[in-house]
């Protein structure tokens, strides 16, 4: 294993990397896209009790954001969201600390099926109730076949709830309702993504390193095809809305760097201007913009919905980037999560927030 350098602040070089594009974040690392297998260069970490405050959470988070290309609300809603966020990396992050927050979201979840009245909402969190059970008793085991056993029944028992969250995704997304609903949506995506890491953080939990990646794998093309159309979804059609004058730079902004993670791509401008042309001058596309309904010209000034759906958009795509980001970090750590987790732990002491592991052997 290279060794990695510890920073409490973002290096100039990687600033500069990713202003200028020559390197990218996916969730909690930073790879150069050019070099060999989009090599990672550097990998975020949450250290300590991190509050949910800008002032609390550090700068080094924020800088590395900001950097990438986030403007500065977008940042904002991300350090500060009541929404549920992934922790930025797996690293440090402990099965109890996924446990944790997958009860915490649990009772959200059950507050949406009294709203939405699922009449067997309590059978399908049966399955998950279970493996939390199991999960807490796989951190203090000590027998190895038992463990690998006690794994076994957790990933068939999340599996099984990644299952009834899709379909109650799926069901919400079709919904012909939109602010409460997308808002549900984006639970039931969350508590799937943090179901995922707890199978993958299970496994790791027993040194199955490879196992872990494997599995994560798998799930990554699906996720990211939710994440998609949720994101699709909250964002409204068609995309011409968003030219309209009534929109202020803030929003198109960030809309422009939504579209630009859908299409995989930072300049879009030309392609969003194409798709949109025959859409310009619609009188029903202007009226979309504010409401799924007609409206009555003289409300232009009310409040749009994109006001609450672009930060919710936002916040889907950071999760996924960070089960992204989980995936680079697993192929990138040494055999031994216990080795990985240490780098750097006699430097740290009681440092609360975020830090950044260089590898700078990578930097040229």
């Amino acid at each position: 294993m290279t060794a990695k350098t510890l920073h409490f602040e973002v290096p100039m070089f990687i600033e500069s990397g990713l202003v200028n594009g020559s390197m990218e974040r996916i969730g909690g690392v930073i790879r150069d896209p050019h070099k060999e297998n989009n090599k990672v260069i550097a990998w975020m970490r949450q250290i300590g009790q991190v509050g949910q405050t800008v002032e609390s959470s550090g700068e080094l988070i924020e800088n590395v954001m900001r950097s990438a290309g986030l403007s500065a609300p977008t940042v904002l809603n991300l350090l500060t969201s009541v929404m549920p966020l992934l922790n930025i990396a797996m690293a440090g992050y402990s099965l109890l600390d996924i446990i944790s927050d997958i009860r915490s979201q649990r009772r959200k979840i059950e507050h949406i099926y009294e709203r939405i009245e699922e009449e067997f909402w309590q059978d399908r969190m049966a399955n998950l109730v279970a493996a939390l059970e199991l999960g807490e008793r796989l951190h203090v085991v000590e027998n190895l076949a038992f463990a690998y056993e006690l794994v076994g029944e957790i990933t068939d028992s999340l599996l099984e709830t990644k299952e009834h969250f899709r379909v109650d995704f799926d069901d919400l997304l079709k919904s012909a309702e939109f602010s409460d609903n997308m808002e549900f949506a984006l639970r039931f995506h969350a508590a799937s993504m943090l179901v995922v890491a707890m199978v993958v953080r299970s496994w790791l939990q027993l040194g199955e390193r490879r196992l872990a990646l494997d599995w994560l794998s798998s799930v990554m093309r699906a996720q990211k095809e939710r994440t998609r159309r949720l994101v699709r979804k909250l964002l409204g059609s068609p995309s011409a809305l968003y030219f309209h004058e009534s929109v202020n730079e803030e929003y198109f902004d960030r809309f422009l760097s939504i579209e630009g993670w859908l299409r995989g791509k930072r300049d879009i401008l030309r392609d969003l201007i194409q798709d949109s042309r025959k859409r310009f001058w619609d009188e029903g596309a202007v009226d979309d913009l504010f409401v799924l309904v007609p409206v009555n010209r003289k409300e232009l000034s009310n409040n749009p919905f994109y006001v609450g759906s672009l930060p919710l958009a936002e916040i889907a795509i950071e999760n996924y980037q960070r089960l992204e980001g989980f995936e680079h970090e697993l192929k990138s750590m040494s055999p031994s999560l216990k080795e990985w987790e240490a780098i750097g732990s006699d430097q740290i002491g009681d440092y609360n927030g975020y830090i950044l592991l260089v590898d700078d052997t990578l930097v040229e």
